[in-house]
């Protein structure tokens, strides 16, 4: 699938024994990544005692995922240029730096600056699937990118059970000290373990202007996709905020366009497997990535509804957990799928899975068991297509460019789950019921809980519909001959 000609300007041979270090220490830097985006939620009953507002909770959330959006755009780009393993350790320390803050804060704007650091993780996996491309040849490199991507699912789980437990034990600080030892480890682990990256050799000056314009541009954007639901969209303020950003994005990219070396450079789109796995990413973004938002309220739901199956948080968080594992241990599977059938075959294959378990959902959620085994469905073609997309684009683009074009993949993916997350919450408000007991407290009803499934199964097969357009790749080495190499 990849070929030698597009790999041979980076590539330095590794042991057997060095490029299995290697993949650990950067497994274990997207594990701290994946916590940071999830442990908010771990500790957000406990945030919510402390400050008495769930709107200030909701920022933690939102600064993250701000700065986190742009830092992929701009960090992933100064990786290629600088060297990636130095980036990664800058934005991993400073990262710690933000954890160790949160554990020692009381005020709320130190925390908030706090989750911003944090946010740079964002950054991470990029920066870590450009260092495989250079590291590994090959036939080894689409398992390499599974087990790296197996860390997001694998910090889900750490910062869910985890940052729970640190919760219950040391209130909300327990969980940010939790993760600033995880991102020492983390620090420690690729300082150890990963060779240092060379600079790109013809980078030149750097366009300091686009990154500058680039931060505001993206996280304007997708601060209005966020809030425009609890605003309003007629909201005068988020308006003005909408169409800045538009306007600044637009000029930043035609000033990309225009340039010999931009810092993003936007010409890559016009490629078309770029263009068409960017697509396929937004639209399972804005669809089948909105899981658990889907069952974490349908399991919550009280009974009364007539759809809820009325379980507490901790027994729908057993509910989700299975899918979770199970995404853990599918993601270097598919390493060895792409790397034997193609990324092509593998993402339609995955967008099929996909399908057939919102179908699944739709027919049978009537109890947590047949909740949890649909949700495994889904999960597995879910991880399929979010695996495979990373090995498809970097045999688009050239190896200088690898960690930019993955960082704006997580950028549209981004935006696409902001996105996908409002169209959600409308069709679950499209029709709701209130208990007659107590004349207040509306939720879903059942209609709104298949209606959202139903938008979410045709946003799936809109993105599988799409993934037939990537080219066909050639067959590589057999998956077991992979095993035994990596």
């Amino acid at each position: 699938m990849f070929s030698s000609r597009q790999t041979q300007s980076t590539q330095v041979a590794m042991s057997k024994a060095s490029a299995w270090r290697m993949l650990g220490a950067l497994w274990l830097a997207e594990i701290t990544a994946a916590y940071g985006a999830s442990m908010i939620y771990a500790a957000n009953k406990a945030l919510i005692a402390q400050f008495g507002n769930p709107i200030m909770i909701g920022w933690l959330v939102a600064i993250f995922l701000l700065v986190g959006s742009a830092a992929a755009a701009v960090g992933s780009r100064l990786g290629d240029l600088y060297g990636r393993r130095r980036v990664l350790l800058a934005l991993l320390i400073m990262a710690g730096v933000g954890l160790v803050l949160g554990t020692i804060s009381s005020s709320y704007p130190l925390l908030l600056v706090a989750r911003g650091l944090q946010g740079l993780t964002l950054a991470v996996l990029p920066l870590c699937l450009g260092i495989l491309r250079e590291r590994l040849p090959p036939e080894r490199l689409p398992f390499g990118i599974g087990v790296v991507i197996s860390g997001a699912s694998a910090g889900s789980v750490v910062a869910l059970v985890a940052g729970g437990i640190l919760t219950d034990s040391f209130g909300w600080r327990g969980v940010f000290g939790g993760g600033a030892i995880l991102e020492g480890l983390a620090s420690a682990a690729v300082a150890a373990a990963v060779p240092a990256s060379a600079p790109h050799r013809n980078a030149g000056a750097v366009d300091y202007v686009s990154a500058v314009m680039a931060i505001p541009a993206i996280a304007g954007l997708l601060f209005v996709i966020s809030n425009g639901r609890t605003w309003g969209w007629s909201d005068p303020l988020l308006l003005g905020l909408l169409l800045s950003s538009l306007a600044l994005d637009a000029i930043w990219i035609i000033r990309s366009l225009r340039l010999r070396d931009p810092l993003i450079d936007f010409r890559l789109f016009a490629r078309r497997d770029v263009l068409v796995m960017n697509v396929t990413y937004m639209l399972i973004a804005l669809g089948s990535f909105q899981i658990t938002l889907i069952f974490s309220v349908l399991l919550q739901a009280p009974a009364w509804t007539g759809v809820g199956l009325g379980v507490a948080a901790t027994t729908a968080g057993l509910a989700i957990m299975p899918s979770t594992l199970l995404a853990l241990l599918i993601a270097p599977f598919t390493g060895l799928l792409v790397g034997r059938y193609g990324g092509r075959a593998v993402t339609i294959g995955g967008g099929i899975i996909t399908i057939t378990g919102w179908i699944c959902g739709i027919a049978w959620h009537d109890s947590v068991l047949s909740v949890a085994l649909g949700m495994c469905v889904m999960a597995a073609g879910g991880v399929i297509l979010y695996a495979a997309g990373p090995a498809v684009l970097m045999n688009a683009v050239p190896p200088e460019r690898t960690s930019e074009a993955t960082g704006m993949m997580v950028v549209l993916r981004n935006i696409a789950m902001a996105a996908g997350a409002q169209i959600v919450a409308v069709l679950l408000a499209t029709e709701t019921v209130s208990d007659p007991a107590k004349g207040r407290g509306s939720f879903p009803s059942g209609h709104a809980f298949v209606l959202a499934m139903a938008v979410v199964t045709l946003i799936s097969l809109a993105a599988t519909l799409t993934a037939t357009a990537l080219r066909r790749s050639h067959r590589d080495p057999p998956a077991s001959s992979l095993a035994v190499t990596v």
